[in-house]
């Protein structure tokens, strides 16, 4: 890729993690809306092959950090409905509690508000644009293939090279 392709492409994530960071300012705006006050991360120890990464992130908030669906749908910027699906859905996958162990990366819920990308979507470009990991190495994390990580990536950049136009 030449130099100019990498520095669009780099453009292109500083616009997403804007966006992102206005998102999150937008949402702790709302009425009414009782937002923990600590931010909360999401280990990617977490993540597994069985679950997807909505019902992953759904699964860990309820159970693991004890929150309501309402306040789930609220920080990820979606319907209960959607949020009280992906948590049943999940049970039926996975009904143990997700194993908590120590783990060097994770990522704030508040990225996940970003309704333009995917959950994936948004995952995969902040550990690119945060931590600068690799595809494989996103992948390992994650739980997912290396080939499903670059094209997750490849669609988030379409996408944001659309919203900046």
């Amino acid at each position: 890729m030449s130099k100019k392709g990498r520095d669009k492409q780099q453009n292109d994530f500083s616009s997403l993690i804007t966006e992102i960071k206005s998102l999150k300012q937008e949402i702790l705006s709302l009425k009414g809306t009782v937002v923990p006050k600590k931010q909360v991360k999401i280990p990617l120890e977490v993540f597994s092959k069985s679950l997807s990464s909505l019902e992953t992130t759904v699964k860990y908030l309820k159970e693991n950090k004890l929150l309501q669906i309402k306040q789930i749908a609220l920080m990820l910027n979606r319907s209960d409905k959607t949020i009280s699906q992906a948590y049943v859905g999940s049970k039926k996958k996975s009904s143990s509690k997700l194993k908590l162990q120590y783990s060097e990366f994770s990522f704030p819920v508040d990225i996940l508000a970003n309704r333009k990308l995917s959950i994936l979507e948004n995952i995969v470009v902040y550990l690119k644009a945060e931590y600068a990991l690799g595809f494989s190495a996103i992948g390992r994390l994650l739980r997912r293939n290396h080939k499903t990580i670059w094209t997750t990536y490849q669609r988030a950049l379409k996408k944001g090279v659309k919203s900046n136009d």
